[in-house]
This record gives C-alpha cells, sequence and structure tokens, in this order.
C-alpha cells in the first residue's frame, strides 16, 4: 500500500507496512479495523487530526488495505 510514499520506503511509514503485512498474513491475530490504526499512525507521527486524514490522505490510500 501507499499514501504519499509506498508504505516499504526507508521513511517513518515503514510501521504501517509491517502493520499491514502482518495482517495480510495473519489477519485471524487482528480484530480492530487497520484504517484506525493508519489514522492513529498519521496522528501520532505526523500530528494530524482525523478530519485531515479523512479529507487528505484516506482519499491517496492505494492497495488492498481497507
Amino acid at each position: 500500500p501507499a499514501d504519499f510514499y509506498s508504505w516499504g520506503q526507508p521513511d517513518p511509514r515503514w510501521i504501517i507496512g509491517t502493520q499491514w503485512m502482518a495482517r495480510v498474513l495473519h489477519p485471524e491475530v487482528f480484530e480492530t479495523p487497520f484504517e484506525g490504526e493508519v489514522a492513529a499512525f498519521f496522528r501520532d507521527f505526523y500530528g494530524i487530526g482525523a478530519e485531515r486524514f479523512e479529507r487528505d490522505i484516506k482519499p491517496r490510500i492505494t492497495g488492498d488495505l481497507f
């Protein structure tokens, strides 16, 4: 997956890329929706609130994610 950059790049987004990969390989282990994890990542690392995430980030996310 990617937003402005690929989540596999040497960038802080590798954290959510790794979480995404774990969920693809072992979906039975995870109970919470991944969209919440992604929104929390942008909030914690970049200070992006829920409204801005929905408006600016979420529409740019590509790949098998939600």
